[in-house]
């Protein structure tokens, strides 16, 4: 079945890309919830996705801070503060988050407490309905590596996994959201 127009909504800009129709159907107290939303965009636009992908680079063990003030935003009208395990969402929004990193490794991940600092962030997404977390390990950081500091860091290595790692990588989230969308169709 072949994918509709979708808008990739971003904290700076919004462009076209393959994907579903932008729609949900909330709680009938939706609006009224997310009245501050709807003044705003940005909080608006992903409250009405039929699906939502979210993607960070990390920077010192976390998320970037506009990340994680997103979600907060998005997510706190939904929590049912009489029912904590039921959220007030009708209809489940699949959704993903994508984190870019230095990181080499998922062991190394698991090693350093990522999976406590940013999984967390990214699950709390499930409050929406079904989530998932896609990683992308040992990237490439900087244009020119020998301007800055990091003497422990290969960038001949580096160059090579951007070459090689990053196209498939790539082709993982693109094959991810086509899921949550072909999940949501037939949902």
């Amino acid at each position: 079945m072949p994918l509709k127009t979708a808008k990739l909504l971003t904290l700076g800009h919004s462009s076209e890309l393959d994907g579903t129709r932008l729609i949900a159907t909330l709680h009938p107290n939706f609006k009224q919830r997310y009245s501050y939303a709807f003044h705003r965009p940005r909080l608006s636009q992903p409250l009405l996705a039929d699906v939502l992908v979210c993607g960070s680079p990390v920077y010192v063990h976390y998320p970037s801070a506009s990340l994680c003030a997103f979600m907060e935003r998005l997510i706190f009208p939904v929590v049912d503060y009489s029912d904590f395990m039921h959220p007030i969402v009708l209809k489940p929004k699949f959704s993903a988050t994508i984190y870019t990193m230095n990181c080499p490794h998922m062991q190394m991940y698991r090693r350093n407490g990522y999976d406590i600092t940013m999984d967390v962030n990214a699950h709390s997404l499930g409050m929406l309905g079904p989530t998932e977390i896609c990683y992308s390990f040992d990237t490439y950081q900087f244009n020119d590596y020998s301007r800055y500091d990091a003497a422990m860091i290969d960038a001949q290595h580096k160059e090579e996994m951007r070459d090689t790692q990053f196209p498939k990588e790539l082709e993982r989230a693109y094959e991810l959201g086509k899921r949550l969308v072909n999940a949501d169709n037939a949902g």
